[in-house]
């Protein structure tokens, strides 16, 4: 595990930038010795992985998709050796419907799949994309992979909306993070640009209602703690709810503390970024869904929450306008 993270830190950095810190010819005559340890070790048993052992082989899928993506068309005798793993590790646990096996499993077996499908998409790049025709395969099994997961999804949205609704105790968790596989789908369109045009239909849908989804702000009473805290620059965070809090005095008001669920705006950066991605990919393809897109991106220009929601949607509108006008 610290061996992965190590040799991680190494070719990337910080990971402040998307900029690789060693160049791919410094790797490459350690290449095969590296890849050998990650078959042998962490990537070995692919079928035989539980919940304690996800987190090792996530290490080793991050290790995986960083050293591919440094050494680029290197990379390319390996591929075969690695990728069948990897479309086994992003479907490892699920029924053939999609779904856990194990309703009772934790969130590191989501996100080993969640890395999976990442790490496989990155060696695609890595080998050229479309100019291989064994990506071009393997992507086309992805997205059909894809396309159920979102069918899986849909089907949790409606049993959450039943449990928020209190119509329901059901509480079920995607199989992947959808970040991830909205990352994946971005980078698969740029690699099979026009062939990526029979996969909208069935994503754009999720990006749409992320894009759209409602601003969850609330204020309630605050108190002095609360003040000291965020005059001194703490805010209070919760993970489980995915929220931020910070406590300000409102003249006729008070102190009040204002909360803003900020997982609801790292999905709307995360969607216009996403459809970008596709609009730029597709061109003219990308035409017919050019309006429902400006629709649901033009008001995020002027989203007065976060800049980077404002940025992201803004920079989604130059290739959404060029497709409309091809």
């Amino acid at each position: 595990y610290h061996a992965c993270n190590a040799l991680i830190s190494f070719l990337r950095g910080d990971g402040s930038t998307n900029e690789n810190c060693v160049e791919g010819e410094l790797m490459v005559p350690y290449l095969g010795a590296i890849l050998q340890v990650l078959g042998e070790g962490p990537l070995g048993k692919a079928s035989s992985i539980n919940q304690e052992g996800a987190v090792l082989v996530v290490s080793g899928i991050n290790v995986l998709a960083c050293v591919a993506n440094v050494v680029g068309k290197d990379f390319e005798p390996y591929y075969a050796n690695f990728m069948p793993g990897l479309l086994s590790f992003m479907k490892i646990g699920l029924s053939p419907q999609g779904m856990p096996v194990n309703a009772g499993e934790d969130s590191s077996m989501a996100i080993l799949r969640g890395s999976a499908i990442e790490a496989a998409s990155i060696l695609g790049q890595a080998v050229g994309g479309k100019e291989s025709p064994a990506f071009l395969q393997d992507a086309t099994q992805i997205m059909q992979f894809v396309l159920l997961y979102l069918s899986c999804a849909n089907q949790i949205a409606t049993l959450q909306a039943a449990a928020d609704a209190g119509l329901s105790n059901a509480s079920v968790s995607l199989p992947l993070p959808m970040d991830k596989v909205q990352a994946s789908c971005a980078r698969i369109s740029g690699m099979m640009e026009e062939e990526f045009a029979q996969f909208m239909p069935a994503i754009l849908p999720h990006l749409l209602r992320q894009a759209k989804a409602k601003n969850d702000m609330s204020m309630s009473e605050g108190d002095e703690a609360g003040l000291d805290a965020t005059n001194k620059g703490e805010v209070e965070r919760d993970a489980e709810m995915g929220t931020e809090s910070m406590t300000v005095k409102i003249p006729g008001m008070g102190i009040k503390k204002i909360t803003v669920n900020t997982t609801v705006v790292q999905e709307k950066s995360q969607a216009a970024r996403a459809i970008y991605e596709h609009a730029y990919a597709l061109g003219g393809l990308f035409a017919p869904f050019s309006k429902l897109c400006a629709a649901a991106l033009i008001p995020l220009v002027s989203f007065q929450y976060n800049s980077e929601v404002r940025a992201t949607s803004a920079m989604a509108l130059a290739p959404i306008f060029d497709a409309a006008c091809a």
